[in-house]
């Protein structure tokens, strides 16, 4: 009995999936898989996919069903991030496999700038295996909750990152989701904040995450009053803690963004 997949049994388990497929199905694997397969890490136990089509989706169930895993009732404990995911676990190990349409735990897209940065790893029979970059995969940690994601992004950490690919990324992310209420860099900061604190350490790039993390609170919180009602510098200044200074130079990128118009003649914001 094992609990998780080495290297070996992990190419193992990927071409009995592409022997049973009718057909091509292109999959991008993310999370200890990939860190695995690129040798960053010695095992896995949970193989993270991401898939782009509903049918392709229903073909790699249907593989890994006849592989002996079955589908999960529940969401596993402490992996609560999960309720998007497909989840199939072995009958005699504690081996998993979570798979994903498009979104990932509920958040993060596969998007085309994460496309762009995979890599082809080897096919599979009918199986093309992609890996995602190092920073997409760090990215894609900073929004679960598993202590082990934390160990991962260490280790993807001394590797060596582009930060400037991770906020690249999560620039997309906003844009794609379009919600005001999640800001990725904010995710990203508390992640940084708890890998200082737990294994002390020190990264160099987390006051840019927090520049541009504190700087996108502030035009939501101003976008949130100005809806409100709130519509002006002072009102808001005062409402939100924030000096006149700062709220007039990012009313007026969001101005520029078409986010708000300011009516000069009462300097007011309002949303049409």
């Amino acid at each position: 009995m094992i609990d998780q997949l080495g290297r070996e049994e992990l190419i193992g388990a990927l071409s009995r999936i592409g022997e049973s497929l009718p057909r091509k199905v292109k999959v991008f694997m993310i999370g200890g898989g990939a860190m695995a397969l690129r040798g960053e890490k010695v095992a896995t136990k949970d193989v993270d996919i991401i898939l782009t089509t509903d049918n392709d989706m229903e073909l790699i169930c249907e593989s890994i069903r006849n592989m002996g895993f079955h589908h999960a009732n529940r969401i596993p404990e402490g992996c609560e991030a999960l309720v998007d995911a497909e989840i199939f676990e072995g009958d005699d190990r504690g081996v998993r496999f979570d798979l994903f349409l498009r979104r990932v735990c509920n958040g993060l897209e596969l998007s085309e700038g994460m496309i762009s940065r995979s890599d082809c790893y080897q096919t599979f029979g009918n199986l093309v295996l992609m890996l995602c970059s190092r920073e997409d995969i760090f990215l894609l940690k900073s929004v679960t909750e598993r202590n082990r994601d934390l160990e991962d992004m260490l280790i993807l950490f001394r590797k060596g990152l582009d930060e400037s690919l991770i906020l690249q990324e999560c620039a997309e992310q906003n844009n794609l989701i379009n919600d005001q209420e999640r800001i990725w860099e904010s995710f990203l900061l508390v992640k940084l904040d708890e890998m200082e604190e737990e294994f002390e350490i020190r990264i160099p790039w987390k006051r840019r995450v927090r520049l541009v993390a504190e700087k996108l609170m502030i035009r939501a919180l101003i976008l949130d009053k100005v809806r409100e009602g709130i519509g002006n510098i002072p009102e808001i200044s005062k409402d939100i803690g924030i000096e006149d200074r700062t709220i007039r130079k990012i009313s007026y990128e969001l101005e520029k963004d078409g986010l708000i118009d300011i009516d000069r003649s009462s300097i007011r914001f309002h949303i049409d």
